[in-house]
């Protein structure tokens, strides 16, 4: 009999399943999960006229989620797996929502990432299949959607179907108990998924110094994995290292805390350059890497003799326009309709380097 408990989102649920729901209790809370689940847990073996020694396993999911809410259900399916020696299972709270539809329809999910301006989201197809992983995602990039259906808060999932018609919705332990009963159980508990970093962090970890350096092939995969946070339509791997492969084209990464968080890609002709793509990870924007890597290629391109440096925007992306605007690039054309798929313009800019 397997045990199976959520609580990374704005409720909290328990199900017990054996080749079916034996018992389940569902109820939407914001806070106050701790105290919650234990009783939950023990009600549903008592609906089920069980003993705690009846569960031969656990199941919980491991976020995107509330910080909060994910520690507790991951402490309590280790601490309730380790005191009865029982094998674990892990899943993602978007597979758990997906779940129900299983075998019926192709599914997003999006899950509001609490007081930001970032969505969890993930794409099954109508088999389950994870077409698009969990990923941290700016709002204004999920397709077919309005800003005010994405910033619900944490009080409900969007889930939308292959025409993109919106339903709501939360992990519901008795409805995706049947899929976790078909995962591997294991003898190590599962790590929490948390896609971002929590909102309190050290100072000293704001303080750290960014650096930037020239692009090396072994940053290709993360180049194609920050691209993925930041457009609906990413580069892969195969396609950074053909664009990178072009005459006179390269790019620059800015390292932080250790790690890449963003890039710039570029290409030089003669005495002109055109920047293609310039990503920043989602949970270090608005730290000024982008102007720090925008000001270091001008540098970089200066010493080159390059005379001035070109780019396109969508005029709908204010935040980018205001970002260009301040290191340095004017407005100097219009590309009507050239983002099409957004149904936006692009703003052609130039920045003089001489």
């Amino acid at each position: 009999m397997l045990l199976v408990i959520d609580t990374c989102f704005a409720a909290c649920s328990v199900a017990l399943y054996a080749r079916g729901v034996v018992a389940s209790r569902y109820v939407a809370m914001e806070r106050g999960h701790a105290e919650a689940l234990p009783p939950m847990v023990a009600a549903v073996l008592r609906d089920a006229g069980q003993k705690a020694a009846a569960v031969t396993g656990v199941a919980v999911t491991i976020g995107p989620g509330s910080f909060t809410g994910t520690r507790i259900g991951l402490s309590f399916a280790r601490g309730f797996a380790l005191a009865r020696a029982l094998p674990l299972v892990g899943l993602d709270s978007l597979v758990a929502t997906a779940a129900p539809f299983r075998g019926k329809e192709a599914v997003t999910v999006v899950q509001h990432a609490g007081a930001s301006d970032f969505v969890f989201h993930a794409v099954y197809d109508a088999e389950g299949n994870c077409v698009a992983p969990p990923s941290l995602m700016e709002v204004g990039l999920v397709g077919g959607l309005s800003q005010s259906q994405l910033c619900l808060g944490s009080a409900a999932h969007l889930v939308l179907d292959a025409k993109h018609d919106p339903r709501f919705d939360l992990p519901d332990a008795a409805k995706f108990a049947f899929y976790a009963d078909t995962l591997e159980r294991l003898k190590t508990p599962p790590d929490p998924l948390y896609l971002r970093e929590p909102d309190a962090k050290p100072q000293a970890a704001l303080a750290l110094k960014p650096m930037v350096r020239l692009f090396t092939a072994d940053d290709l995969p993360l180049l194609a994995r920050l691209h993925a946070t930041s457009f609906d339509a990413p580069w892969s791997m195969a396609q950074f290292a053909d664009v990178l492969a072009l005459p006179g084209a390269s790019a620059l990464v800015v390292t932080c805390d250790g790690a890449v968080r963003g890039f710039v890609q570029f290409q030089a002709i003669l005495d002109e350059a055109e920047i293609h793509t310039v990503c920043v990870e989602p949970r270090w924007r608005k730290r000024g890497l982008a102007g720090i890597l925008l000001a270091s290629l001008k540098e970089m391109l200066r010493a080159q003799n390059i005379s001035a440096v070109f780019l396109d925007v969508a005029h709908t992306n204010v935040a980018a326009l205001k970002l260009y605007e301040r290191v340095g690039f004017i407005p100097v054309g219009r590309r009507k309709n050239y983002y099409a798929s957004i149904g936006a313009d692009a703003v052609l800019m130039r920045c003089n380097l001489s």
